[in-house]
């Protein structure tokens, strides 16, 4: 998606070379940053408060899903950075996060959200005002005289927009986002090329889902077998006792496929929360539960569109395989990989 909105006076062109020569994500979150207060009726917005939102669109794929940027993105680091000196979660909601950043009173991070000035307010503008180099002072005063027709006036302190360039920002948001969104994934998927669904780590998972239908296959599993055991602590998970949990964490794979769950103690499991569990530990009462499960499943010929998860594991219906080393292989050779790089990552392993 390279094309954005046509406008009769405006140099849109000027908007999509904006994006050509890039070596870091700070334009694409400038500029979901500026849309973002546009949408509120703001033309005059202090720049700390576009520095804010830049960090509140960046802070879940950076400090959640641990996604790199890249090694000269400051923004990242920035990101990062703020986690540590204000102590605050990953899972933050969004409009705390942004209420945090901009009454904190840390000097530390004050500095780390102004430090991005330097950088994006000037070079966003650059093929408008046609300046060369870093001479951030002449950007500055011609983003202010109209015959340049840039998107914004920049000052000091803050940013003037328009009231054309505004008006179209406004109309045309769902697309730009779309189109920031779009070039923003291609940008980070290569600067992560073994981790899987970027796509879905550049914003807050509105809600994590409930696992009921998973969690009921388990169940039946549970009644035609009997208890079955943690693999984590070993003890009997009754079917109201246990939780359904992530092998691999889900701030790495973004996902619920049925392959990497497994009933495990609860309080275990909120012990583990994001962290990596053993392989050496883990790995073989984990294969031999979903064994299990497979086992359940082919004996009482049971049906259920969750089965279809297993498809990228094996290459045939579940119901279907009955080569158990087949299935060991099959899912260990898909485990294995992901823990490692999850671990590179940044995902650390449980200590117990």
């Amino acid at each position: 998606m390279n094309q954005v909105p046509e406008h009769s006076s405006l140099r849109i062109d000027r908007l999509a070379g904006a994006f050509h020569h890039k070596s870091t994500t700070y334009k694409y979150f400038w500029f979901l940053a500026l849309l973002d207060v546009l949408d509120e009726g703001r033309t005059s917005i202090p720049l700390r408060s576009l520095y804010v939102r830049m960090i509140k669109h960046a802070w879940y794929p950076v400090n959640y899903f641990r996604l790199s940027f890249g090694v000269a993105d400051k923004l990242h680091e920035v990101v990062h950075q703020l986690a540590m000196l204000e102590g605050l979660p990953a899972q933050i909601k969004a409009n705390d996060l942004e209420f945090a950043l901009l009454h904190s009173e840390v000097l530390k991070s004050i500095r780390a959200i102004n430090s991005l000035g330097r950088y994006v307010p000037y070079r966003f503008l650059v093929p408008w005002v046609n300046v060369p180099g870093d001479n951030d002072k002449l950007v500055m005063s011609r983003s202010q005289d109209a015959k340049y027709g840039a998107p914004y006036a920049l000052f000091a302190d803050r940013i003037e927009v328009p009231v054309e360039w505004a008006e179209y920002f406004t109309i045309h948001s769902p697309v730009l986002r779309d189109f920031t969104m779009w070039n923003l994934a291609q940008f980070i998927q290569a600067r992560n090329p073994n981790v899987p669904q970027v796509v879905d780590k550049l914003v807050r998972p509105p809600t994590r889902n409930a696992l009921n239908a998973q969690r009921n296959l388990w169940n039946a599993v549970i009644d035609h077998t009997g208890d079955l055991p943690c693999i984590y602590t070993g003890s009997q998970l009754a079917g109201a006792d246990y939780h359904m949990e992530h092998f691999i964490p889900y701030a790495f794979v973004a996902h619920d496929q049925l392959w990497n769950l497994v009933p495990a103690d609860p309080g275990y499991n909120l012990t583990k929360s994001d962290r990596l569990p053993s392989l050496d530990r883990h790995l073989r009462p984990f294969i031999e539960a979903h064994w299990k499960l497979a086992t359940v499943v082919r004996e009482n010929d049971l049906r259920t569109k969750l089965l279809e998860d297993y498809f990228t594991i094996v290459p045939e219906p579940l119901h279907q395989v009955t080569d158990r080393n087949l299935f060991t292989d099959k899912l260990r050779d898909t485990i294995v990989p992901l823990h490692g790089i999850a671990a590179n990552s940044g995902f650390g392993e449980v200590e117990r």
